[in-house]
């Protein structure tokens, strides 16, 4: 079941790699991706063999945050009637690994957060420009940031600091790329 915009691959046993595929915007958020997104996780979680879900980015970036496209309608109270949010993937009973093999920004820093595990390239870059521009942090992350790598290091969020805070393991890009 792919989309133009994410690409399931269950070519691995019990494995479900779920690819953000928008590399040209270094796959920002679109609300198409993200009805793919929790349709494939939805389809995962009923496949019996399925045992671990698998999310990573196409090109250079997990995921940039949100497209600028989609910017002014997602935010309007109507449009988010029927979206579900990324809060449901601490509920998903199976694990889900964030393969961070470039930027995640804004809401790709989100999404990694709510992932069970979070594997990083080195030269992953992981930001949340909300405290910069005096925001509250979008998705949960304002509440879920300190919960995983504690108040004073969620308070400085710094890019490099954060990167190594909230990444369980550090790899060579390579190693993060789909088996073969």
């Amino acid at each position: 079941m792919d989309s133009a915009e994410l690409i399931v691959n269950k070519e691995v046993p019990y494995i479900v790699q779920l690819t953000l595929n928008r590399p040209h915007q270094l796959n920002a958020w679109t609300l198409p991706l993200e009805a793919a997104l929790f349709a494939a996780l939805d389809d995962a979680m009923s496949d019996p063999v399925a045992r671990v879900v698998v999310i990573t980015g196409a090109g250079s970036g997990f995921c940039a945050g949100a497209s600028m496209d989609m910017l002014g309608g997602a935010a309007r109270p109507a449009a988010q009637v029927r979206r579900r949010r990324l809060c449901e993937l601490a509920e998903f009973p199976k694990p889900i690994i964030a393969a961070v093999n470039g930027a995640a920004a804004g809401l790709g820093i989100a999404l990694a957060l709510w992932c069970d595990v979070r594997i990083c390239a080195n030269d992953a870059k992981l930001t949340a420009a909300f405290s910069r521009l005096g925001l509250v942090a979008e998705h949960g992350t304002a509440w879920l940031l300190p919960r995983l790598v504690g108040r004073a290091r969620a308070l400085g969020v710094a890019t490099p600091m954060l990167r190594i805070a909230v990444c369980h393991l550090q790899v060579n890009e390579n190693r993060l790329a789909a088996p073969r």
